[in-house]
């Protein structure tokens, strides 16, 4: 990697590398065995980060996740409502 051997050249302590590709297993092992601390961003990471910050995507579609909620469903309210008995209650 040419370009994390110029921060050396430059004296920098730290640097952050984008590709829209894939770093080369080369490429990794080389910035994880300098000195410098080198950040290897590839297009997979770059995606991620866009959703989760939500920069140059819109939401086209979201979802709710529902769970029961079992305290409901212990409380006297419930016991007294018609929801127990498709019918109703019978008196």
């Amino acid at each position: 990697m040419n370009e994390t051997r110029a921060l050396h050249g430059f004296s920098a302590s730290k640097g952050v590398f984008i590709t829209t590709g894939r770093f080369s297993q080369g490429a990794k092992e080389y910035a994880a065995s300098v000195g410098t601390r080198t950040i290897l961003i590839d297009g997979t990471r770059i995606v991620s980060l866009m959703i989760k910050y939500r920069v140059g995507v819109q939401v086209k579609r979201s979802y709710d996740v529902v769970e029961l909620d079992e305290d409901f469903f212990e409380s006297t309210e419930c016991l007294s409502s018609n929801l127990l008995s498709p019918y109703g209650n019978k008196s």
